[in-house]
């Protein structure tokens, strides 16, 4: 069994391979999943729910995750990665879209003395939407993908690289997030959404 080298990499074939891999991972924290899940507690104060619910919720968000990585496994073999990847970053869009609109009716509820509970709901109810749809798609399926798309003798390499751009990309999202959502959560999930559909 021949090992290759990074410099095999740079071949015609595999350095395409590996271009793709790149964006994929890039892309699976792109998609915002850490801008969300991170900062959950902070997004769900912005959305005047409760600390006491939004302890409880954040727990009930991951029981979600965890439920929903389930469906990616009995799914991704019958669906197909493509088909997958596609509709995660579609709805994720939309979902995404559909946050950056309930946030802004908050503020607009809230300049008006109005009750805010319906559309913190609303938020919490996406934020469920929007990481269910994750844990099945983008989530388990780009690390499907990219354990298939290397050959043997190569793949640990290209791995080793994929996974750099993956962290790399959430270092990043995880960085400025903190700085997006104090500048305006509706321009956060509108930026995210159009990266979303970017990907797609």
């Amino acid at each position: 069994h021949r090992h290759g080298a990074y410099r095999d990499l740079l071949a015609p074939g595999l350095f395409t391979a590996l271009m793709v891999g790149v964006g994929l991972a890039v892309l699976q924290q792109f998609c915002g999943i850490n801008n969300v899940t991170t900062y959950i507690q902070v997004i769900f104060e912005k959305a005047r729910i409760e600390l006491t619910d939004g302890l409880f919720k954040g727990m009930f968000v991951g029981l979600v995750f965890f439920v929903f990585t389930f469906v990616a496994i009995g799914t991704v073999d019958k669906l197909g990665r493509r088909k997958l990847m596609l509709f995660g970053t579609a709805l994720m869009a939309v979902i995404l879209f559909v946050l950056a609109w309930a946030f802004r009716l908050i503020k607009q509820k809230e300049l008006a003395h109005q009750d805010t509970s319906s559309a913190g709901l609303l938020v919490f109810i996406l934020v469920l939407a929007y990481i269910a749809t994750f844990a099945c798609t983008l989530g388990p399926v780009t690390w499907v993908l990219l354990a298939e798309i290397y050959p043997n003798f190569i793949r640990e390499k290209a791995l080793s690289i994929a996974s750099c751009a993956l962290w790399t990309a959430c270092f990043l999202v995880v960085l400025a997030t903190p700085a997006l959502l104090n500048l305006s959560p509706v321009f956060n999930f509108v930026l995210f959404g159009s990266l979303n559909v970017i990907g797609f």
